[in-house]
């Protein structure tokens, strides 16, 4: 349903930090559409957790999933959003934490696969809704929001630890705006944020000198709507070519087909 008023794509690659220690891209991303609505998710790996791209990437379809099928159910309720997401948060701590037991249950082992932080996107018929747990990065209509936490981030694996710090993990609602009223907008992993620290750094690009900004106008550049496939070769251009992006990089782009946001 969503699909049909908006062009969706989406990217990942691995952080020039990451290859240089052989370690895996560990950020993941989900996209689930049904006739109710789409969620769009993406999550970051713990980068000190050896294996925390498994985490992310449960973390990231379980979310997604369980959104779009609760939105079955869910018509006519959007100022309940809070109560969802608590809801999601119980629900996905304790998969987690089932997960957990039959691998072996230890701290460590929760420490080491199930630290991820999460942005998500809800789009019914009426209403867009952005929240997150963590830091990261979304812009709608172009306003970025840094979700900053300084490095030091709540993970919703620490709720599996103890119910205690399961309190203080919460998803946060970032923003809710009427879908009339929305043009482009995207989430994103926190890896994202160095594309504006280097907005001004000049690259070369298939025989011309351009801007990291120029590069990456996701929101407002014609052929993002047209090529679904571009947003990936982008972050490889950064990522890959240039080794720009320090840290593993995820984004989810949402543009409604008739935009006539200026390019």
């Amino acid at each position: 349903m969503r699909s049909e008023q908006f062009a969706i794509s989406a990217g990942s690659v691995v952080g020039a930090h990451h290859r240089k220690v052989f370690k895996n891209n560990q950020d993941a991303l989900s996209v689930v559409e049904n006739e109710h609505g789409l969620v769009a998710i993406v999550c970051d790996g713990c980068g000190s957790g050896k294996y925390s791209e498994v985490g992310a990437h449960v973390g990231a379809k379980f979310i997604a999933n369980y959104l779009a099928e609760a939105l079955r159910d869910y018509t006519g309720s959007e100022n309940k959003w809070q109560e969802l997401l608590d809801c999601l948060k119980y629900d996905l701590v304790n998969f987690l934490g089932r997960i957990a037991n039959e691998m072996g249950y230890s701290a460590q082992l929760i420490l080491d696969h199930f630290l991820f932080t999460v942005v998500g996107v809800i789009i019914t018929e009426n209403q867009c809704v952005v929240f997150s747990l963590g830091d990261g990065v979304f812009s709608v209509n172009q306003e970025v929001t840094v979700i900053d936490q300084n490095n030091t981030p709540e993970y919703l694996g620490y709720g599996i630890l103890s119910n205690e710090k399961r309190q203080h993990v919460v998803f946060e609602i970032q923003k809710v705006i009427t879908i009339t009223e929305v043009e482009s907008l995207f989430i994103a992993t926190d890896g994202f944020d160095q594309v504006y620290s280097e907005a001004e750094t000049k690259l070369n690009y298939l025989g011309s000198e351009i801007s990291v900004a120029e590069l990456c106008q996701f929101e407002t550049g014609p052929k993002y709507l047209k090529n679904r496939s571009l947003v990936q070769k982008r972050l490889n251009v950064l990522g890959l070519n240039h080794g720009l992006l320090g840290d593993d990089t995820t984004v989810v782009l949402i543009r409604r087909r008739n935009s006539e946001i200026a390019n």
